[in-house]
């Protein structure tokens, strides 16, 4: 029984101080960052806008638009593109596959992606927030725009 009792007590100080005050960081950030932007898409996109995404959870949910999952677990299509191939985003390797209205792009600064994207006028850029997967990254949504890339590569693939 003691040592049950032991366990329990300590089971609950690690709850109180190190899981409670993580659960409440995340929570913060989440609420500053993919909630505010999934319920700006659900507010200022029309209902078959795309984004693409990975952190996918809450522009869904709370957007109620479809999310196309950069990292390939949600959307298998894209795995073998983008799964831990960030220069396959810069490069817009994505787009043989789908083309969303909207990019949301993890990095360490905000509008990172048009000074490193191979296309940067086809980026417009909306705005950013904390990103939930990494306190030391930034997500930035941008408008892509199709038309100017299709001009820019003399190309038309994808589906949109």
């Amino acid at each position: 029984f003691a040592l049950s009792a032991i366990v329990v007590v300590q089971n609950l100080v690690v709850h109180r101080l190190v899981v409670v005050p993580e659960v409440r960081t995340r929570t913060a950030i989440m609420r500053e960052g993919l909630v505010t932007w999934g319920e700006w898409f659900g507010r200022h996109t029309p209902p078959q806008a795309t984004i693409a995404a990975s952190e996918v959870g809450a522009l869904a949910y709370l957007g109620r638009r479809r999310v196309i999952d950069l990292t390939g677990v949600l959307t298998p299509e894209l795995e073998t593109i983008t799964r831990g191939r960030p220069e396959a985003i810069e490069r817009f390797e994505y787009a043989r596959v789908v083309r969303p209205s909207f990019l949301a792009h993890n990095a360490p600064k905000a509008f990172q992606l048009i000074s490193r994207a191979t296309y940067p006028q086809v980026l417009v850029p909306l705005g950013h927030g904390p990103a939930a997967a990494s306190p030391d990254s930034v997500i930035t949504f941008y408008r892509v725009d199709w038309t100017r890339f299709d001009t820019i590569t003399g190309s038309e693939t994808g589906s949109r």
